[in-house]
């Protein structure tokens, strides 16, 4: 394209030459000189090949091979059965209360209210002051029921025990209590102090007796000029009576 753009001014400008400027300007008064011949017109450039095709599609890729299956785990081993435990020692021991048995055993006695059947308890380990009567099963009056079960006898009934329940002493056979007991001669007044042959009801009382409150002792000794609490004078095993004009 190029080479032939070049060719047509070089024969352009080789006829501007030959025909001078005199020629030109004498031709222009006669007759005027013969029209330029035309260019050869440029050839057409040949056209581009075009771009080759698209690319091949990519072969498919292979199947991965399969996994292997996991093996199975071992078995675990059995445990060992556990050892049996010990049979219980069970409830309370129930039992029969009896005043010549013992069927509960060393340090205990059958705790049975009403002297039928009952549990086998622990001795009392304790004794309390307070004066709160009951009367045993072995028809002995006690300060109250911590002495009882201290003594390992069993609650009758509460109160004192009174008529055929009440354990006698002194009197014409000079009747002994039964243990740590003691013989209660309470008599109704002091008009009874010169009587013989006294009897009582047997009577445990707390080897050290409460103190008393209040307004002081109300009961008197037969032939006492001083008053004295009641426990003392069980205790001391003295005819006794209430005396309301105590404590002077």
């Amino acid at each position: 394209m190029k080479s032939l753009r070049a060719g047509t001014i070089a024969a352009l400008l080789a006829l501007t030459t030959s025909c001078g400027g005199d020629d030109f300007t004498g031709g222009s008064q006669a007759n005027g000189g013969g029209a330029g011949a035309s260019g050869a017109a440029g050839a057409s450039g040949t056209a581009g090949a075009s771009g080759s095709s698209a690319g091949a599609s990519g072969s498919a890729g292979a199947s991965g091979v399969a996994g292997l299956g996991g093996l199975g785990g071992v078995a675990g081993v059995a445990g060992i059965a556990g050892l049996s435990g010990s049979a219980g020692t069970g409830g309370e021991k129930t039992c029969s209360y009896s005043p010549n048995s013992d069927t509960c055993g060393t340090g205990q006695y059958c705790n049975a209210v009403g002297c039928g059947m009952g549990t086998c308890a622990p001795l009392g380990p304790t004794q309390t002051s307070d004066r709160t009567p009951v009367c045993g099963c072995d028809h002995v009056t006690y300060w109250n029921k911590s002495l009882a079960a201290r003594a390992g006898v069993p609650v009758m009934k509460t109160g004192e025990c009174t008529g055929s329940d009440a354990a006698s002493c002194g009197g014409f056979a000079s009747l002994d209590c039964p243990g740590a007991a003691k013989c209660n001669y309470r008599i109704s007044g002091s008009a009874d102090c010169g009587g013989s042959d006294l009897s009582g009801a047997c009577w445990v009382v707390p080897q050290v007796c409460p103190t008393m409150t209040g307004f002081g002792p109300q009961d008197r000794a037969c032939n006492a000029t001083a008053c004295m609490d009641e426990c003392a004078l069980i205790q001391g095993g003295q005819p006794w009576y209430h005396d309301s004009s105590c404590p002077q």
